[in-house]
């Protein structure tokens, strides 16, 4: 009867009072109606009715919970009381959807024994895994449970499995779900539950991993039940093993028992012939027994399934969360980490199977361990090698050249104490491997190569230890014990890395050589469902994939990840933890990265195989059939399957050799052997069946407009990495010879038309921004091989929609690109954007068409540069060398006068809106780096010689200097030597000195100082009759003039009648100096000499001849002639100097300073 009051409790409508809440849970009913009354805002006092409905809530199941767990016999109580399965229904019903979540976690709660008062972490066993004494004691402070396991697996299957639409998952939090837990893994581990419970408990798990509004609660749901299927997986593995090892053991007894029973004859004619498949049946059976009753293949293909329907048919507004969700799954057991930084890794799933590999296991073996992504070179990134040499290996290594000349032998050149080159390298590379190429670069044994350590290399915050080193949270990681079958991801290698080593020919001890001992982990994944070489589930999850891509990519030009915004990924797995970090990309690049992390379809890879034209095709039927199916292969239509088929042909031109380096040295070489001529074959087939043309074909087609831009990259991308491999050598920017002996650039010749590939160039990096400067380095080389074709270049400059200025000009101030991580711009991007801008300004002077027509295009790029950016250096070069350098370019023709004009007019404009440092504290965020490109742009235009082009841009620059010209002062001059003299005080007065405001000239560092002055200099040369050379003369007098009474004032020097008090009042410095060691001696004369009758009997007193003949200032001037002197500066900093001369008319003398040692640095 209690019971049933408290359960009645419940029932109230769904927005109580606060008055019938606050009677319910004891609330004084005063103070909430005054808290009321306080909140003003109608959403405060919802909230402050929702707090209170669910302390109400918390409170009354506190209550039941007390209630039924108090109620056992062996406390006193009468009858034990237990909740049925019906009154927890009832409970259900009354509550409303947003408090289930607390009646969940009371279920948990109450399923099992508890305490009324102590630590909640502290479990109390249950009595089924209590001993004999524990069972006979009874603990007043325990609550047992308040219903049975039936009644609680029953509630559990009613309200959470078999009706789908009882429970919201969109609303459940974290407390919520951890009790959903408990619950499922109480009906999964129950001896009582069924086949049938348990799998609609994971149908529940399923639909938690799916829906769940909160994306810590996924994260969780989706690791949780991965770890259902692992688990399974495991135990599965295990028993194959145990039947294998037994099985083996039979084996060996029983051909032991033979051989003591037969001779060897009659044993080899009797020896057992039991087939392989006996222990495998067996181990079949007893899986069986204990298989999961779920597929996780069947289960992903129906999730996914329905996904792509809910998508196509916007039938539920969570679909695209849900497929993203299911992507995340799949990432996740097909073996895919994701550290700190958000970069995905494959490698421990694939060392796993690499390391199990037979001796005698084929190419084609070898590969299918691979995932995708890691086949090609593509997936190699490029680090920095600094090889020190030691000093003892330097002059073994002069000896040995002396030796060779000495026998006549060429000279060899000197090797430095210190190389620096690139490698690019691959996740799967050993340190061995990297030694290897090392040694080669520096000319070496390898084994005087000794890896010291790494810098920059990727951190995250998995455990993880190489060689019992801790390589976890270290961006420096040193190499002295790391075992050399270590590989590059292991150690957090990355793109940009510095790996340093020493070159010495000293025996290494400390190298661990730990290649045959590494050993092998069983990873915590599903990988082997989709590695399987007899399952075919990986080709039908292959077709899904690219039909959820098609949907992706018709319902949205971009369907950015449901979680992007809210989810960031977790160290263990591909699954995303942290809801305050965004990862990047969305559901389409999820699929990628998961079609990338899974085996190469195998039947896409025959089909490119076919499609080569092999020489066993000779009938042309059979030609043209290959023909075709190329333009299968690559239909447009279907783009990520064309995309995936590039990315397949990518990596069959360029095989990752370095991926094998894990194997054996006997089975690596034979395999790298294989990969190469493979490699050889293909390649020759390829371009030989059309595949190049289509590639070419493909590249070049009209972009659609309902096409993601990231669809669009990453075909381009992969296109261009394929016609760089056919056209260019490793590295270098000349064209290579193809298979049949002809040359990169005849293979480009060969084509019908450039117009398309040129356009789709330029395109790439005009129309994406996000274009890495790796590939605007790869359209450069494609574009200058393109020019030497005939009339490229004029189909280039002819190109719609400005393409060809908007890539000239958006390259030439191509700034570097910030790190996402760290918000800075590392060394790397800032050398490969110089780089950028160097390679265009190369091809601009070298190309006659564009020599002849891109001045005015960077002219507009001149305009819209900002003053204060650092990286126009390129540009302003570009500029000057096409303006006045014609034997530096290909320039066929001069610049015009307005092409002239207009760039003076840009310059001085740009000239005009340079900052003035308000003081010298200032200077430290000034750059002049446009000023400096300026004034150089403006002295050679000054050197045109015509002055009239400098017209408009100097009136710009004096009204807004404020200055005034310097014409005016000079009488009979020309009109355009009027403007040049105009154009030197504006850059003399305006630029290189400081004005009213401002102590600090507007040129105040070295250089623009020096350009500014430059500028003056090449005015003055161009002026006729020395009239430049005159109106600087002027102005600098005019500067002695105006400067000389104050220096005079504040030297204590007057003309004129001036009373000797006016004169000593005047003086700014007075006194003795210290001569060293006499400032006391000092102080005492000025004593005295300030005693009138001691002064002016002193002064009255005749001087000696000696001090006269001295150089006293009573002497006759030409007595100081070759005397030298000391001349005390207002500073107080004396300075010597030679009287060389004296001038009787004027009364004065001529000095000349003596040479003062100045300090420099470096």
């Amino acid at each position: 009867a209690s019971s049933g009051g408290v359960v009645s409790g419940f029932r109230k409508q769904p927005h109580a009072s606060t008055s019938s809440l606050s009677s319910t849970t004891g609330v004084n009913t005063g103070t909430v109606a005054g808290a009321s009354t306080v909140a003003a805002a109608a959403g405060s006092a919802e909230l402050t009715n929702r707090m209170q409905q669910v302390a109400a809530m918390r409170e009354r199941l506190q209550i039941l919970r007390h209630m039924y767990g108090l109620s056992d016999p062996r406390l006193g109580a009468k009858d034990t009381l237990v909740m049925t399965a019906d009154m927890i229904k009832t409970l259900w019903s009354l509550c409303s959807p947003t408090d289930r979540e607390w009646l969940i976690v009371f279920l948990a709660g109450a399923s099992h024994n508890g305490r009324i008062h102590g630590d909640s972490t502290s479990p109390v066993l249950p009595q089924s895994q209590q001993g004999p004494q524990q069972q006979s004691i009874v603990d007043p402070n325990v609550l047992s449970p308040a219903f049975t396991e039936d009644v609680c697996r029953s509630v559990f299957l009613d309200l959470f499995c078999y009706n789908d639409n009882e429970f919201d998952y969109e609303n459940i939090g974290a407390s919520g779900y951890r009790s959903f837990h408990f619950l499922f893994n109480s009906v999964r581990r129950s001896p009582q539950a069924v086949a049938a419970e348990k799998r609609a408990a994971l149908d529940a798990q399923w639909r938690m991993c799916l829906r769940a509004g909160n994306h810590l609660v996924a994260q969780q749901a989706m690791r949780d039940l991965l770890t259902v299927y692992i688990t399974a997986a495991n135990d599965r593995h295990d028993i194959q093993e145990k039947a294998r090892a037994s099985f083996e053991q039979q084996q060996q007894k029983t051909t032991n028992s033979q051989m003591m029973e037969q001779d060897d004859s009659t044993m080899a004619s009797a020896s057992p012939a039991t087939p392989q498949a006996s222990w495998e049946d067996e181990a079949a059976a007893t899986v069986a027994e204990h298989a999961l009753e779920d597929d996780f293949g069947e289960r992903i293909f129906q999730c996914l399934s329905k996904v792509k329907t809910d998508i196509s048919s916007k039938t539920e507004d969570s679909a695209d969360r849900a497929a993203e969700r299911c992507i995340r799954i799949l990432n996740a057991a097909v073996g895919q980490q994701i550290d700190g930084a958000g970069s995905y890794s494959n490698t421990p799933s694939a060392l796993t199977r690499l390391s199990t590999l037979p001796l005698n296991a084929t190419l084609d073996t070898t590969q299918k361990c691979l995932p995708h992504g890691l086949r090609g070179e593509a997936a190699c990134f490029r680090v920095a090698v600094t090889a020190r040499r030691n000093p003892i290996h330097n002059s073994q290594q002069n000896l040995m050249r002396a030796a060779a000349e000495a026998e006549g032998a060429p000279a060899q050149p000197q090797l430095p104490n210190t190389s620096r080159f690139t490698l690019d390298l691959h996740p799967l590379e050993t340190i061995q491997s990297v030694k290897r190429r090392i040694s080669a670069q520096c000319e070496c044994s390898i084994t005087s190569v000794k890896p010291l350590h790494i810098t920059g290399r990727r951190t995250n915050n998995n455990t993880s230890t190489v060689g019992g080193t801790d390589t976890a949270n270290n961006t420096n990681m040193s190499l002295n014990s790391v075992p050399e079958d270590s590989v590059m991801d292991e150690l957090g290698i990355v793109h940009g890395c510095e790996i340093v080593v020493s070159i010495s020919d000293r025996v290494q001890n400390n190298v661990s050589m730990a290649t045959s001992n590494r050993t092998v982990k069983i990873t915590n994944d599903l990988s082997e469902v989709f590695f399987s070489h007899d399952s075919k589930f990986a080709d039908q999850l292959f077709i899904s994939l690219l039909e959820l891509l098609d949907i992706l990519s018709l319902s949205s030009k971009e369907i950015p990840s449901a979680d992007a915004s809210k989810m960031e990924v977790d160290n263990e797995s591909a699954l995303p933890s942290n809801p305050n970090k965004p990862t990047a990309g969305g559901t389409s690049q999820l699929i990628w990265d998961l079609l990338q992390s899974m085996p190469t379809n195998s039947s896409i890879l025959t089909r490119v195989q076919s499609a080569t034209g092999k020489p066993s095709t000779p009938d042309a039927m059979e030609i043209d059939s290959v023909t075709s199916s190329w333009d299968q292969l690559l239909d447009v239509r279907s783009l990520n399957k064309a995309v995936y088929v590039l990315l397949t042909i990518d990596a069959l031109l360029n095989p990752a050799l370095a991926a094998l380096s894990i194997l054996p040295m006997e089975q690596r070489i034979g395999l790298e052997q294989l990969q190469r001529d493979e490699e050889a074959a293909f390649r020759k087939h390829f371009v030989d069946s059309g595949g190049f043309a289509a590639v070419v074909a493909f590249f070049s087609r009209e972009q659609n407009p309902n096409t993601s831009a990231f669809d669009s990259r990453r075909g381009n991308a992969v296109a261009l990495r394929i016609l760089k491999s056919c056209l260019f050598a490793e590295d270098d920017a000349q064209a290579i010879s193809t298979p049949d002996g002809g040359t990169g650039g005849d293979l480009l010749q060969s084509l019908s038309s450039t117009e398309g590939l040129l356009k789709s160039l330029t395109s790439m990096v005009v129309d994406d921004s996000g274009v890495p400067s790796s590939t605007v380095m790869d359209v450069l080389r494609f574009l200058r091989l393109l020019f030497n074709t005939p009339n490229s270049a004029a189909i280039f400059m002819n190109l719609p929609r400005d393409l060809a200025k908007r890539l000239i000009t958006s390259l030439m101030v191509k700034d570097e690109q910030e790190n996402a991580e760290t918000g800075r711009f590392s060394s790397s991007s800032i050398k490969t954007s110089m780089h950028v801008r160097t390679s265009v300004s190369e091809l601009i002077l070298q190309t006659p068409l564009l020599a002849d027509s891109c001045l005015a295009w960077l002219i507009d790029a001149v305009e819209r540069v900002e003053v204060t950016s650092e990286t126009t250096t390129e540009l302003f070069n570009t500029v000057e060398k096409l303006v006045s350098d014609a034997n530096s370019t290909a320039r066929t023709r001069p610049a015009t006068d307005e092409e002239l004009r207009h760039l003076a007019y840009i310059v001085c404009k740009t000239l005009s809106q340079c900052p003035r440092p308000v003081s010298e504290a200032d200077l430290v965020d000034i750059t002049t780096g446009v000023l400096c490109g300026c004034l150089k742009l403006l002295r050679a235009l000054v050197g045109q010689g015509k002055g009239g082009l400098l017209r408009q841009g100097t009136d710009v620059l004096l009204g807004s200097l404020s200055v005034e010209g310097w014409s005016s002062h000079v009488n009979g001059v020309s009109p355009d030597d009027a403007v040049m003299l105009d154009l030197m005080g504006v850059v003399f007065d305006g630029l290189l000195n400081s004005s009213a405001n401002s102590s600090v000239a507007i040129c105040c560092d070295k250089d623009s100082r020096r350009e500014g002055f430059d500028v003056v200099a090449a005015i003055a040369q161009n002026c006729q009759d020395g009239q430049g050379y005159t109106a600087i003369v002027n102005r600098m007098n005019n500067l002695i003039d105006s400067c000389a009474p104050s220096l005079r004032h504040r030297w204590g020097e007057f003309g004129g009648q001036e009373s000797p008090s006016r004169l000593g009042r005047a003086a700014k410095y007075s006194g003795l100096r210290n001569q060293g060691c006499t400032c006391y001696m000092n102080s005492a004369l000025q004593q005295l000499f300030m005693m009138p009758e001691l002064r002016d009997s002193m002064c009255a007193a005749p001087l000696p001849s000696s001090l006269r003949s001295s150089g006293s200032v009573t002497s006759k001037g030409v007595e100081l002639v070759d005397k030298k002197i000391s001349l005390q500066w207002e500073s107080s900093i004396s300075y010597d100097a030679v009287v060389e001369r004296y001038d009787e008319a004027s009364g004065m003398h001529t000095i000349r300073y003596d040479p003062i040692q100045v300090a420099t640095v470096g």
